[in-house]
């Protein structure tokens, strides 16, 4: 019996929109921030905690889409 699940490929999509969403404003925004000697905020943050593990945000989907 075949796995007609629709999971993995919804599991896949979220992943991808995550990725896309912590991009912030794109590459040209990130790039502006390190011509000005600047991190993003998740370069600092990622700084900050103990490993990738270690940390769950909670507001990436907040403005999603807007």
């Amino acid at each position: 019996m075949a796995d007609t699940s629709p999971l993995p490929a919804l599991a896949a999509e979220i992943h991808t929109l995550e990725e896309r969403i912590k991009e912030g404003g794109g590459a040209k925004a990130i790039e502006r921030q390190h011509a000005k000697n600047r991190r993003t905020a998740r370069e600092r943050v990622a700084l900050l905690i103990d490993g990738p593990d270690a940390f769950f945000e909670l507001g990436l989907w907040a403005a999603w889409n807007m």
